[in-house]
C-alpha cells in the first residue's frame, strides 16, 4: 500500500543513501568551488537550448544546471566506482587523511590540509552497497598485508639477535606503504573524496552534464543546489537512506 505522500511511480526512483565527504583539501574544495559556481550560472550547457521569452517571464525557468552539487559529486562516484579502487588503496588513503587531520591538529594547518567543509553526498543504493562492501573488505586486506610483511621481514632477518632489525624493517617497510599495524577507520565519506580526486581535473562543463543527466533520472521533479548552501566552501555511522 502507498503511503499518502508516495506518488504511483515513485518505486520507479532508486533508494539513495546519504553521506558525507568529510573535511576536504585544498584541491578537493577548490574543485568542488568550480563545480558550484557553473551550477549558479544562468548559462545553458552544451547541447541544451536556452530558456528565453515566456519560460522566463511565465514560468520562472533560465540556463542554470537543473541538478545539484550532491548530483556532481554522485556523478563522480558513481563514475570512479565502474573501475573500483583496491581495498588496500581504500586503506592507505583513510591512513593518510587521517595522519593529515592530526598533523593540523599537532603543526597547524598547511596549503592543502583537509580543513575546508564537508559537503553532503546521496549514492544510489547498487554504488552505496557495492562501497559498503570494498569498506568492509579494508580491515582483512589491511591484516593480511601485515602478516604477509611480517613474514616477509622475518625470513630475511631470522637472527635470535636481530630482534632491533626486524622491528626498524617492519615499520620501515610499512610506513612506506602508508599504512598502520591496525586496520584504520574507513569513513563513509572516503569514496566521494578519492572521487573527487580522480575528477578535480575534467572539464566542468562535462562533469555538470553527467549531472543533469544523473539527475533527471534519479530525482522526481528537477533538482538544483539549494540557495543555502551555495557559498563557496571555505561519518558515516551507516549510510541515512532517503527517498527523492
Amino acid at each position: 500500500m502507498e503511503s499518502p505522500d508516495q506518488s504511483p511511480d515513485e518505486e520507479t526512483k532508486p533508494a539513495l543513501f546519504h553521506y558525507t565527504t568529510g573535511q576536504l583539501t585544498g584541491t578537493q574544495a577548490a574543485a568542488i568551488n568550480r563545480w558550484r559556481d557553473r551550477l549558479d550560472e544562468d548559462r545553458p550547457l552544451p547541447g541544451i537550448r536556452h530558456k528565453g521569452g515566456p519560460l522566463r517571464t511565465f514560468f520562472n525557468l533560465d540556463d542554470r544546471p537543473p541538478c545539484s552539487l550532491s548530483d556532481v559529486i554522485a556523478t563522480a562516484v558513481i563514475r570512479f566506482m565502474k573501475r573500483p579502487p583496491k581495498a588496500l588503496d581504500v586503506a592507505r588513503y583513510a591512513h593518510v587523511s587521517r595522519q593529515a587531520l592530526l598533523d593540523v591538529g599537532r603543526f597547524g594547518a598547511g596549503p592543502d590540509s583537509p580543513v575546508h567543509k564537508k559537503v553532503s553526498v546521496y549514492l544510489p543504493e547498487d554504488v552505496a552497497t557495492e562501497w559498503e562492501a570494498l569498506r568492509k573488505a579494508t580491515e582483512p586486506a589491511v591484516r593480511e598485508f601485515v602478516k604477509a610483511l611480517r613474514a616477509q621481514v622475518q625470513k630475511e632477518f631470522p637472527g635470535p639477535d636481530q630482534e632491533r632489525e626486524r622491528a626498524y624493517i617492519f615499520w620501515m617497510r610499512l610506513h612506506a606503504n602508508n599504512l598502520p599495524e591496525h586496520p584504520p577507520r574507513v569513513p563513509g565519506g572516503v569514496i566521494a573524496r578519492m572521487a573527487i580526486d580522480k575528477h578535480a581535473d575534467r572539464d566542468v562543463e562535462k562533469m555538470i552534464l553527467d549531472a543533469v543527466n544523473y539527475a533527471w533520472e534519479i530525482h522526481e521533479q528537477p533538482h538544483r543546489t539549494r540557495r543555502d548552501v551555495r557559498g563557496r566552501t571555505p561519518e558515516v555511522r551507516g549510510p541515512t537512506r532517503r527517498r527523492r
